[in-house]
């Protein structure tokens, strides 16, 4: 049968119907195309389930059938005789999936294809559904609720393996498997995020692909409700009202968001448990509110929004002038977020300012202040006025680092012409970050293996928590010498006849020959050959091992004259010398054979060269 991948029909097609039916099957001589074989099924083998049976019913005339396998991307054709009507594939993993098809041909050529039947994976498809959350008091137990997958493989599932993994640096804190369809995670940090990896297996284990995540997000408020915004009777005060969140964690405080288009013009900072606020608005415009809740974690998913609808402008009350204030206002200054790591804020964050007067009330307050450059202790100052003309300020520093920390590498080895180093190299880098400064740089590492792309990677982070990744990769190592084998020889003892061809092989597996190990063969007074195979390299320069191998050649009359005679008739030497010289042998009379075949090569019409003749006296007097 013969077997390829497609790439479309033509000279493959047509060599392969040769191969079976000894005639080519050119589309032009096609008369009847044949019918597409029915009742195609494609199961798993009972006694192997790694293997797929392709059976179908026959089809009168066929001379074979095509099967056409497709596995991915690449798809193949097999050929199976015409008296066949199943057929056994083996398969090459459990998550891969398989369709077939199935045609007859005859000598007229190939018929028409089935449609295609499939064969699912061995392990499972991934969970469905999923749903996380918390609960508790403090949101220090997480939970995770899935459905079974929609395929439990070729198998009965045998459980979900699951694993929690910190967000922040990937650690998994647990890795177990569960029967069942929910599990709880107690002990939780309510101000982390947790990642939580749930896979169905079965005996043939699980696919990569079928891996369901899911986050347990921060343990944060919900959304509050009910949010009002009431305009005071001829005033630019704003009552807002609001109920507090029903779910999630407990506010420690509700920012008011105003705004023209859009909430994000200035904000009021209210303490928990209080819900109402009053806001400073100009008559005659519409304008946007927006309350969200917030504790250390940040805020709530969603924020409600309401729309102040436009009040028209009432003429100020004549009144009389009361008698100047003297208290100042006060101002405090908060941030919309926590610092992200060793107070230092890796992203946009905004000062806040909340503006209390108990008398005139505030006339002007600074509007919140977002910081996006990069920059230690920067300063964000705030003011406050009150009607009577008192004001107070206030100062808040930030510390933000946008920019990712930066790096040098530096390999310390020598690599020869070639590029390829004979000892693994060392690879150290150089970390630098102009803000915060550097808080992690990768330490000094070896290359850990011999390949042609050998490299190093590591991670830069820098005190605001900007990542850089850090890599130096193409490194070609080879820290192996070469193998070197000698060749031809089988048994270790041979007749005279039959010398074996020696030979030297020098193989590597990573950079590859650059001179293969050469040979030389020695023997001893007694018949003991030593074949040495030395002086093989690899491109990277490491120098092979010298190799020998030993064998024993064993010499009998009839093989001596046989070796004789080989000689004598290469040389065209006279039928008499011949004689002579195996009836010497026959008789024993050794030192009378060695004697002749010395003197032959001095001759005027040598039967023997001087090389022959040491042969044949070597063995002669191995014999003698």
């Amino acid at each position: 049968m013969g077997v390829r991948l497609l790439a479309g029909t033509g000279a493959a097609a047509v060599a392969a119907s040769m191969a079976l039916t000894g005639a080519p099957a050119f589309a032009s001589d096609v008369t009847v195309a044949l019918p597409a074989p029915q009742g195609l099924t494609v199961t798993r083998a009972a006694e192997d389930a790694t293997r797929i049976v392709a059976a179908w019913q026959p089809v009168d005339g066929a001379r074979f059938y095509r099967l056409d396998l497709l596995q991915g991307s690449t798809e193949t054709v097999t050929f199976v005789p015409g008296d066949t009507t199943s057929y056994t594939i083996p398969t090459t993993g459990a998550c891969v999936s398989y369709k077939v098809r199935v045609a007859s041909e005859n000598a007229d050529g190939p018929g028409e294809y089935g449609d295609f039947a499939t064969a699912g994976t061995l392990a499972p498809t991934g969970i469905m559904g999923a749903v996380q959350g918390r609960e508790g008091v403090d949101g220090s137990t997480g939970t995770i609720s899935w459905n079974p997958p929609t395929w439990a493989g070729e198998a009965p599932l045998t459980g979900y393996r699951m694993q929690l993994i910190r967000y922040s640096d990937g650690v998994v804190l647990s890795d177990e498997v569960t029967t069942a369809t929910s599990h709880r995670f107690p002990g939780l940090d309510p101000a982390r995020t947790y990642l939580v990896q749930v896979t169905p297996q079965n005996l043939y284990g699980s696919c990569s692909t079928a891996v369901g995540k899911s986050l347990i997000d921060k343990y944060k408020p919900a959304e509050p409700t009910g949010a009002t915004a009431t305009r005071r009777a001829g005033s630019t005060l704003v009552d807002v009202t609001w109920n507090a969140p029903t779910g999630g964690a407990t506010p420690d405080y509700y920012l008011v968001n105003y705004g023209i288009d859009k909430p994000n013009t200035g904000s009021v900072k209210v303490k928990a448990p209080a819900t109402a606020g009053v806001i400073n608005l100009a008559r005659g415009k519409n304008w946007m509110v927006e309350v969200r809740a917030y504790n250390a974690n940040g805020s709530g998913v969603a924020a409600l929004t309401v729309t102040d609808p436009t009040a028209p402008v009432i003429p100020a009350p004549v009144v009389t002038t009361p008698a100047p204030e003297k208290i100042a206002p006060s101002i405090t200054a908060a941030l919309t977020r926590a610092a992200d790591r060793d107070g230092w804020h890796n992203g946009p964050v905004s000062v806040i300012f909340t503006c209390v007067d108990a008398q005139s009330g505030v006339a002007t307050c600074t509007s919140p202040v977002t910081l996006t450059a990069d920059g230690a202790d920067q300063v964000v100052t705030g003011t406050v006025t009150d009607k009577a003309g008192n004001a107070a300020t206030t100062t808040f520093r930030v510390s933000l680092d946008r920019t990712a920390p930066g790096y040098s590498a530096a390999v310390d080895g020598t690599a020869n012409a070639a590029g390829w180093y004979r000892t693994a190299p060392s690879v150290s880098f150089t970390c630098s970050d102009a803000t915060s400064g550097v808080a992690e740089c990768p330490a000094p590492a070896s290359v850990p293996a011999d390949g042609a792309d050998q490299g190093v990677t590591g991670t830069v982070t820098d005190r605001a928590g900007n990542i850089t990744a850090a890599a130096v990769t193409g490194l070609k190592v080879d820290t192996t010498a070469p193998v070197v084998r000698v060749t031809g020889l089988g048994d270790g003892t041979f007749p005279l006849g039959a010398l074996p061809a020696a030979g030297c092989d020098t193989t590597d597996a990573v950079s590859g020959v650059a001179k293969q190990a050469g040979l030389t063969v020695t023997r001893d007074a007694k018949g003991r050959y030593t074949a040495t195979c030395a002086g093989g390299a690899d491109v990277a320069g490491n120098a092979a091992g010298t190799v020998t191998a030993g064998w024993t050649v064993t010499a009998n009359v009839p093989d001596l004259i046989a070796l004789t005679r080989r000689y004598l008739t290469a040389n065209n030497a006279t039928v008499g010398l011949g004689q002579d010289l195996t009836n010497k042998l026959e008789h024993g009379q050794y030192d009378l054979y060695v004697s002749k075949v010395l003197k032959e090569p001095k001759g005027n019409k040598a039967g023997l060269t001087a090389a022959q003749a040491d042969e044949l006296v070597y063995w002669a007097r191995l014999l003698g």
